[in-house]
């Protein structure tokens, strides 16, 4: 997926990880593998440079 345009301005980026933040909280569904899906969100906030938004 390309995001770096998408993602060149400051309030977007932000606005983005504070998406994966909140899908982080949601409930998990037996439709995949929760556990997976919180890594590949925490390993997409490393790789935007927001780290000290991990929780």
């Amino acid at each position: 997926m390309e995001l770096d345009e998408a993602l060149a301005e400051v309030q977007r980026k932000t606005l983005f990880a504070d998406y994966l933040r909140w899908l982080k909280k949601q409930d998990a569904s037996d439709e995949y593998d929760h556990q997976s899906v919180l890594k590949t969100i925490d390993k997409v906030l490393r790789i935007m440079g927001n780290a000290d938004l991990l929780e």
